[in-house]
């Protein structure tokens, strides 16, 4: 399981990341040790339970990146074209609950990804607003194992330059 992450991650690096120089970011494992990941300098971890499997990471007390795997009965072995598929069909409607707590969140991008060997991920970009706080949601979903592997980054909107969404993608790469 945890070689499925890790390849994950690798995998996702190939197409999202740039050549930027990443040999001094840490590299943590999850509670679990089902995957790992790489952050950059000025980047701190945070402890979570360890009886999930999410890793936390912040720039500041504004910019968060939370790294997770969802435990969920009936998932296929792998993320398929057909199971993509039915997910960005069903994408406006698993949204709603959030555009009811969120009403002004606009997607920029939602696309179906393909990542080395074929693997595919759902990969989102959008913002949003909660009290009187606009921000900037990068996502990236994949199924390997049988288990969804999510990233998601939150930055501030005022802080949401190119230079700190490729970090957040480079994040979500590792």
């Amino acid at each position: 399981m945890r070689l499925a992450a890790l390849l994950f991650f690798l995998f996702v690096g190939v197409i999202l990341a740039d050549e930027a120089d990443t040999s001094d970011w840490k590299t943590i494992n999850s509670p679990k040790g089902d995957y790992s990941i790489q952050y950059p300098p000025g980047w701190k971890k945070h402890e979570t339970d360890p009886t999930s499997d999410r890793v936390l990471l912040t720039k500041n007390e504004d910019i968060v990146a939370t790294v997770g795997v969802i435990h969920q009965k009936g998932l296929p072995q792998v993320a398929t074209a057909s199971y993509m598929r039915q997910v960005l069909d069903q994408h406006d409607a698993m949204m709603a609950p959030i555009k009811r707590r969120l009403s002004d969140i606009k997607i920029h991008k939602k696309e179906i990804i393909t990542i080395k060997d074929d693997y595919l991920a759902f990969f989102m970009d959008m913002t949003g607003s909660h009290q009187n706080s606009a921000f900037r949601i990068l996502t990236l979903n994949t199924i390997f194992g049988g288990k969804t592997y999510t990233v998601l980054v939150k930055i501030p909107e005022a802080l949401a330059t190119n230079e700190m969404r490729q970090t957040a993608i480079k994040i979500m790469s590792t």
